[in-house]
């Protein structure tokens, strides 16, 4: 997949905002609280959040004061095809239409179905908002969750072996011996240092030591 175009009505900070992406690696930039993260996170909503959601999920896209349902609509390609993703975050009343280059519009649960397909990875329903981080987990960081370790999430959410799998068909990249080697080093010097529960300063490692150091220095 490949994102083409973002346009954000009514979402957050964005009341209108329309951005061609480039063919290449697109970078944001811009002041502290001007909408960034924002952007990022309307497109993991559009593409992994059903449009008829309510609660929290959707109060986090609404703008303040209210104005309007947010709307956010991605153009993007995939499977050989460009599509044109609408979706209206409105609780009972939300909507979404899918169309591709060749005419065919599909809407409601049909077009939350085929999206689905095509990014591999099925909705969160109901808004949880903690399982809805997790999709697309091995590729996206969330703001300030950059120390997060993806291998402690559930395996369906992060599905390594399909993700290389496609890379590999695509001839996009092949994981070699080397990197096999690279991934195995890091879990060990993870669990060297971290708690089978995630927690850092594991009994004895030099990291617990420092943590040690550092809190009695305080």
């Amino acid at each position: 997949m490949q994102l083409l175009q973002i346009t954000l009505e009514h979402v957050r900070l964005h009341r209108q905002l329309n951005l061609p992406l480039a063919s290449g690696i697109t970078v944001l930039e811009g002041a502290n609280e001007s909408g960034k993260s924002t952007l990022a996170e309307a497109i993991h909503r559009a593409l992994f959040l059903p449009a008829r959601t309510a609660g929290a999920a959707l109060n986090q896209l609404r703008t303040r004061p209210f104005e309007a349902d947010p709307t956010i609509s991605l153009q993007f390609s995939a499977d050989g095809n460009t599509y044109q993703l609408r979706k209206t975050f409105a609780g009972s009343r939300g909507s979404v239409s899918l169309s591709d280059a060749a005419g065919s519009v599909l809407e409601g649960e049909r077009a939350e179905e085929r999206l689905a397909q095509l990014v591999g990875a099925s909705a969160v329903r109901g808004g949880n908002l903690g399982r809805l981080r997790e999709r697309w987990a091995h590729l996206w960081v969330w703001q300030g969750q950059a120390g997060v370790d993806p291998l402690s999430l559930a395996p369906a959410t992060i599905d390594q072996e399909r993700l290389l799998q496609q890379l590999q068909h695509q001839a996009q990249t092949i994981q070699s011996g080397f990197d096999q080697q690279i991934q195995q080093a890091i879990r060990q010097r993870w669990s060297l240092s971290h708690t089978d529960g995630g927690r850092e300063g594991r009994a004895g490692s030099e990291l617990d030591r420092a943590l040690k150091a550092e809190a009695k220095a305080a």
